[in-house]
């Protein structure tokens, strides 16, 4: 009678790490990915154009799996993750100070 009460335990169990694997191999949302080298080139008119304008100017990569992630670290490459305050609804962020101190 143990044993069954393990055993169910372990289905349970088992099929909780199958979701939780099937929920990091796809990303809910994909990365936006740009090289550091184009990253300390921008200026604040590129910066002007937003997600749309840098993806538009085929500045980003996408990267919408872990395997893609996995794949892009084989290859040398490293993420940086970087964050700025939105401080304006009118004028797009980062402005020049903050995008001189991300880079």
């Amino acid at each position: 009678f143990a044993s069954a009460t393990c055993s169910e335990a372990d289905v349970v169990a088992e099929k909780l790490v199958e979701e939780a694997l099937e929920c990091t191999t796809e990303f809910a949302n994909p990365m936006a990915v740009m090289s550091l080298t184009l990253f300390v080139s921008l200026n604040t008119e590129h910066v002007k154009g937003l997600f749309e304008g840098n993806r538009d100017a085929h500045r980003l990569e996408f990267i919408d799996s872990m395997e893609a992630y996995e794949e892009l670290q084989e290859q040398g490459y490293r993420v940086l993750w970087v964050s700025y305050q939105h401080i304006s609804w009118k004028t797009p962020c980062p402005d020049e100070q903050q995008l001189m101190g991300l880079q």
